[in-house]
C-alpha cells in the first residue's frame, strides 16, 4: 500500500466530517512530486484540532478565510472544479489508473473492421501464439485478409512465429516509426510498414498482413554513410542514428504513449489509412498487447478493442489481473465482448473451478442488469507449439498443419468463439435500422401476444393437455435429448429439480403422439406403453400416502411390508390404465374387489392394502398376475413402461431423509427389476434423491441407473423460437428480414422449423442471431452490459449450475406484462422485448419471488428453506458484516445459527441442525460450496438470489 493515499484518504474523511458539522466551508487536497500533499481549508473558525495529521513535515495544512479566498487568485485556482483531492500528474499508467471515459475518443466508424487484442497478465501463457495461430485460421478458413500489430513495444515478438525472411525485416519499419512518421509527414504510406505473409500459411483466398512493433535489426538505416562501428566519427557525427533499431529506441522515447487521446487519433489515422489503401484493407485486426499493466493495455485493451481475450493460469497470482481486466472493461462504456482463456490448462477438475472462481469475480461488476458477461475457454500444451519461434522448418511446417488441419482441440474451440463474435460483430454492422412504425410494433405485439399464454400456463401444475389446441403436441410442446433416455429400461430414475417441467414430462407420456414424436426422435420402432402409477391433479387424486397406514398395521417387518406394497401399487396401476391402453390384461375373480381408484379419503384403501400384503395367497396371485403380463407382453413385442411421480406426496420427505422408511424399498425392487417388460421410471426430486437414507450403493444407482432433466442455454431459446415459430412465424420472418439477415439463412430457419416439428437445432449459429432479434444485442445502459445470449443463463442459473425454465418463462410472462403498461418500450427499441422490461429489477426479484415459493412452499421438506430467507431479507435481524453472497464457513454457521435461534420462525427449524439446514440449500441450489487454498471452505449463494436476498458483493 501507499502510506501516502491512506494518509489523504484519513485527512478527507475528517474534513469531510468538519464540513458536515458547518466547521469548514471547503477544502481541498493537492499531491506533490515527493509524495506529500497540501491541504487547503476555507473556514472562518480557528482551533481546529489537526494535530494527528501534522506530525509529518511532508503534509502542510494551511486555512484560509473567506475573505483571502475571494482575493487570492491561486487560491481560486486551486478550488476550480467538483474534485476536492487532486493525485497530481502521473508518469505512467494514468489511462489505467483515470481513463477519460466521458471523453473517449470513439475511433470507429461504419467502414472499421472488428479489433480483437490478446493480453496476458504474465508471460509465457501462450498469448502470442494464439494470435499467432488465430491469423492462419481466419486467413486459410474464412479467406480473410488480417492485420496483426505488434503492440509489445518493449518486447516485440510477433514476426518470430512465422518463417518471414531476414532481409524483409531488416528493410520493414513498424508502428513505432509509422506513429512519428505521419506526424512529421501526411504523405507517410502504411503500406511501407507491412509485411504480407508466404501463401503458405494463408491458402489462396486469404492473406495474413503483419505490422510490427518496429525496426530492431543492426542494419543501417541510410547505406549512403560509411560506417565501421558504433564509435563517432568526425566526418559521421550522426553515425550511430543510422542504425535502425537506434531509430527505433527514439522513436518509442518519443511516443506519448501515456496520452491516450492522442494514441487513439494515431491509431484511427492508421486504420483509416489502411482501409483506404488498395492493397492493404483488412477484415479484421489483431493485437498483441503487452504483458502486466501498462499504457498499451489502457489504450488497446480499454479503448480501442471490440473483443478481449486474457490468458490466465488458475493460480492465486492471476487473481489481480482477472479483477483488474473485469473493472476496467465494466467501467467502459463501449461495447465489448470478453473471453478468459485459461492457458496451459491441466486437469478438468482445476479448470471447473477456474471457471468457477472466474464468475464469481464477473459477479462482483453487477450493475443490477447481470454480472459481466465473458466466455471461457481452456488450452492445454502442445508439443508443437514449444517449438516455436526458433529457425526449424519442421516445426513451422507443423504449426501450419496444426491450425489448416484443426488438429488441436483446445484451439478449435477457442477460434469457434472468435469467430462467432466476428460475424455477429459483421451481422450488427450491416443490418438495417428498425423503422419504428406502426407496422413492425404491431408484429412485435402479435408475437408477445400469442406468447404470453405460453409462458404463464404451460409449466404450471394445472396445465392440462386436453385443454391445449389439437396440433400443441406436434407443434409446441419442446422434445428434448434427454427425454430420449425414455426408452433405456436401465435408465429408471429421472432427476429434476424443481422447475424443470418433470411433471409436464410425465403428464406428457400419457398421450400416444408424445410417444410416436419421441420414438421417432429416438429412432425406435418398437410399441411402447406408458401407464402413469400415481396420478393427480385438480378434478381427480389417484394416489395413496402411507401415512394412511396405522403402526400396527405395517408391522415389524417394515420392509417387507412396503416391499409388497409397491408391488401391489403397480398392479392396481396397471389395470386402471389396462382398458385405455388396449391391454387385455385380467385378474382373478376374487381379486376384483381390490380393483379400483386408490383415492386417500377412501378410508377401506388401507385396511384392503394390508389384507393384500399380509394375505400371501392373495399376494401371491397378484406376482402371478404381474408375471402373465409380463409374457404376453413379451409374446407381442411391446415395452410397458410405469411412470412414478408425486412420490414426495406418498411418502414424506421426512421419512426419505431419516431411515429411507417407505421408499427405499421402491428404489431397490426396481434396481434388480425381475420383468423383461415391465420397466420403471421414477420422476424424483434431485433434491430428495441426494438426502434419502437407506440405498445400496446410492453413487452407482445414479451412475448407472438415472438420467436428469436440467436445462441447457440453447434448450431454453430453443424452447422459446418452438413457441414463437407455431404461433407467430409469419411475423417473426419478416422481422427477421427487417433486421438484415441473409435470404438464405431466413430460408434455412424456415425449412428447420417446417421439418423438425419448429424445432431448431442446439445450435449457436442458429440461435444467436434470432436471440439478438428478440431481446437485443445487450443488456443494459447504451448496450455496454452482457451479451444476451449469455445473460440469461448467468442470471437465472441455480448455486449448482443447473437452470430451470420456470423462472425463465416466468421472466418472459412478467416483461411481456411490462410491456403492456408501457408500450412505448417497445416502440422505441429495435428487439421485440426490450431488456428494460426483462432485466428490470422489480422483474427479476418479483421472477425469483415466484420461483422461490415454488421451491420452498409447494415442495414439501423444503418449507425450512423460507424461514431462512424471510430471516435474511429482514434488515433489522441480520448483521451486516453476514449480507454478503459469499461466506466462509464460519459465517455461514453464523447465519444459520441466528435462524435456528430466532423466536419469529417457526417450530420446524428447532429440530433441524446447522448441517441439516446447510445441506437443504446446497441440495436445492441455493448454495455452492467449493474449496480454496489451503483447504478453506467457501459458500457462494446462486446469483439467482443475490439481489432478491439483498446481499452485496465482496471483492476478493
Amino acid at each position: 500500500m501507499l502510506l501516502t493515499l491512506n494518509k489523504i484518504r484519513e485527512v478527507a474523511y475528517d474534513l469531510d466530517q468538519y464540513q458536515k458539522e458547518g466547521k469548514i466551508e471547503d477544502y481541498r487536497i493537492l499531491l506533490n512530486g515527493d509524495m506529500g500533499f497540501n491541504v487547503y481549508v476555507v473556514t472562518e473558525k480557528t482551533g481546529l484540532d489537526y494535530s494527528k495529521h501534522e506530525s509529518n513535515e511532508l503534509i502542510q495544512i494551511e486555512e484560509i478565510t473567506p475573505e483571502e479566498f475571494e482575493e487570492d487568485d491561486y487560491c481560486q485556482f486551486v478550488f476550480q472544479g467538483e474534485q476536492k483531492i487532486d493525485l497530481g500528474y502521473r508518469k505512467k499508467l494514468s489511462s489505467l489508473l483515470e481513463p477519460d471515459i466521458e471523453n473517449e475518443f470513439d475511433i470507429h466508424n461504419e467502414d472499421f473492421p472488428p479489433i480483437i487484442t490478446f493480453y496476458s497478465y504474465k508471460g509465457g501463457l501462450g498469448r502470442t501464439t494464439t494470435l499467432a495461430g488465430f491469423a492462419i485460421h481466419c486467413a486459410y478458413h474464412l479467406g480473410m485478409k488480417v492485420l496483426v500489430i505488434d503492440c509489445d513495444l518493449e518486447a516485440p515478438g510477433v514476426p518470430g512465429f512465422y518463417d518471414i525472411d531476414p532481409d524483409v525485416l531488416a528493410k520493414t519499419d513498424g508502428i513505432v516509426e509509422y506513429m512519428l512518421n505521419k506526424r512529421f509527414d501526411e504523405k507517410t504510406d502504411p503500406g511501407d510498414h507491412i509485411i504480407q505473409l508466404h501463401k503458405k500459411y494463408t491458402g489462396n483466398s486469404g492473406d495474413i498482413l503483419i505490422l510490427p512493433a518496429g525496426n530492431l535489426s543492426d542494419d543501417l538505416e541510410n547505406r549512403n554513410y560509411r560506417v565501421d562501428d558504433l564509435e563517432f566519427e568526425k566526418e559521421h557525427r550522426l553515425s550511430r542514428y543510422d542504425i535502425h533499431r537506434t531509430h527505433y529506441l527514439e522513436g518509442l522515447a518519443r511516443l506519448n504513449i501515456s496520452n491516450p487521446e492522442s494514441m487513439m487519433q494515431n491509431f484511427a489515422r492508421l486504420v483509416q489509412d489502411l482501409k483506404d489503401h488498395p492493397d492493404y484493407s483488412p477484415d479484421v485486426i489483431l493485437i498483441d498487447s503487452r504483458t502486466g499493466f501498462t499504457e498499451i493495455l489502457g489504450i488497446f485493451v480499454l479503448y480501442i478493442s471490440d473483443i478481449i481475450v486474457g490468458f490466465f493460469r488458475e493460480e492465486f497470482q492471476a487473481k489481480p489481473g482477472l479483477h483488474f481486466l473485469f473493472e476496467k472493461t465494466a467501467e467502459n462504456k463501449k461495447n465489448q465482448d470478453l473471453i478468459i482463456v485459461n492457458a496451459i490448462a491441466s486437469d478438468i477438475q482445476r479448470i471447473e473451478k477456474f471457471e468457477n472462481d472466474i464468475s464469481v469475480i464477473a459477479e462482483h461488476f453487477d450493475t443490477g442488469e447481470g454480472p459481466y458477461s465473458f466466455d471461457f475457454a481452456s488450452i492445454y500444451e502442445n508439443p508443437v507449439l514449444k517449438n516455436l519461434g526458433g529457425d526449424s522448418e519442421i516445426a513451422d511446417r507443423s504449426f501450419i498443419e496444426l491450425i489448416t488441419q484443426k488438429q488441436f482441440h483446445s484451439y478449435n474451440h477457442l477460434f469457434e468463439i472468435l469467430e462467432d463474435k466476428i460475424k455477429t460483430f459483421e451481422e450488427s454492422r450491416i443490418k438495417k435500422e428498425f423503422i419504428s412504425d406502426e407496422t413492425l410494433t404491431e408484429k412485435k405485439q402479435k408475437i408477445l401476444d400469442d406468447l404470453y399464454p405460453f409462458c404463464k400456463e404451460i409449466f404450471s401444475d394445472n396445465f392440462d393437455f386436453e385443454d391445449a389446441d389439437k396440433d400443441f403436441l406436434r407443434d409446441r410442446f419442446y422434445y428434448r435429448n434427454t427425454m430420449l433416455n425414455i426408452f433405456n429400461p436401465n435408465k429408471f430414475l429421472i432427476l429434476s429439480s424443481k422447475g424443470t417441467g418433470k411433471t409436464l414430462f410425465y403428464k406428457a407420456l400419457q398421450y400416444q403422439e408424445t410417444i410416436d414424436n419421441l420414438k421417432s426422435l429416438a429412432r425406435r420402432s418398437g410399441t411402447y406403453l406408458f401407464v402413469n402409477i400415481i396420478r393427480k391433479a385438480d378434478n381427480y387424486q389417484h394416489f395413496f400416502p402411507i401415512d394412511k397406514f396405522e403402526k400396527k398395521q405395517i408391522g415389524g417387518n417394515q420392509n417387507l411390508f412396503f416391499h409388497r406394497f409397491w408391488i401391489i401399487y403397480l398392479w392396481k396401476g396397471i389395470l386402471s390404465e389396462s382398458e385405455r391402453l388396449n391391454l387385455s390384461f385380467h385378474t382373478k375373480p376374487h381379486l376384483n374387489h381390490f380393483v379400483k381408484s386408490m383415492n386417500p379419503n377412501d378410508s377401506e384403501i388401507a385396511s384392503e392394502f394390508v389384507q393384500l400384503i399380509q394375505d400371501d395367497r392373495l399376494f401371491g396371485a397378484i406376482e402371478q398376475d404381474i408375471k402373465s403380463w409380463d409374457k404376453q407382453l413379451y409374446e407381442s413385442d411391446q415395452h410397458l413402461f410405469a411412470t412414478y411421480d408425486f412420490l414426495d406426496e406418498i411418502v414424506k420427505p421426512d421419512l426419505w431423509e431419516t431411515s429411507g422408511y417407505g421408499i427405499v424399498p421402491l428404489f431397490e425392487f426396481w434396481r434388480y427389476n425381475p420383468y423383461k417388460r415391465i420397466s420403471p421410471k421414477l420422476f424424483v426430486r434431485t433434491d430428495l434423491f441426494r438426502r434419502i437414507v437407506g440405498i445400496t450403493n446410492y453413487g452407482s444407482m445414479e451412475r448407472s441407473h438415472a438420467f436428469d432433466l436440467e436445462w441447457t442455454k440453447e434448450e431454453l431459446f430453443a424452447l422459446l423460437f418452438k413457441q414463437v415459430m407455431a404461433k407467430s412465424g409469419q411475423w417473426f420472418s419478416e422481422l427477421m428480414k427487417e433486421s438484415g439477415l441473409s435470404s438464405e439463412f431466413i430460408s434455412e430457419i424456415g425449412w428447420l422449423a417446417e421439418n423438425n416439428q419448429n424445432q431448431l437445432p442446439l445450435k449457436e449459429e442458429y440461435l444467436r442471431p434470432l436471440v439478438r432479434i428478440f431481446f437485443g444485442e445487450k443488456v443494459g445502459y447504451q448496450r455496454k452490459g452482457g451479451d444476451t445470449y449469455t445473460w440469461f443463463y448467468i442470471n437465472l442459473r441455480n448455486a449448482n449450475k443447473t437452470i430451470s425454465v420456470r423462472p425463465f418463462l416466468n421472466m418472459m410472462g412478467l416483461a411481456i406484462d411490462k410491456v403492456r403498461e408501457n408500450p412505448y418500450l417497445m416502440q422505441s427499441c429495435k428487439e421485440i422485448l426490450p431488456y428494460r422490461c426483462y432485466a428490470d429489477a422489480d422483474v427479476r426479484s418479483e421472477c425469483v419471488d415466484a420461483y422461490f415459493k415454488d421451491i420452498a412452499h409447494n415442495s414439501i421438506g423444503n418449507r425450512p428453506l423460507s424461514d431462512i430467507f424471510d430471516f435474511i431479507k429482514n434488515e433489522n435481524k441480520l448483521p451486516p458484516e453476514l449480507r454478503y453472497h459469499s461466506l466462509t464457513r464460519s459465517e455461514l454457521n453464523h447465519l444459520l445459527t441466528l435462524v435456528k435461534e430466532d423466536k419469529d420462525n417457526s417450530p420446524r427449524l428447532k429440530g433441524l441442525s446447522v448441517e441439516k439446514l446447510e445441506t437443504l440449500m446446497i441440495d436445492n441450489g441455493v448454495i455452492r460450496k467449493s474449496y480454496k487454498r489451503g483447504g478453506a471452505v467457501l459458500y457462494n449463494f446462486a446469483y439467482l438470489y443475490k439481489f432478491y436476498l439483498g446481499l452485496k458483493s465482496r471483492r476478493l
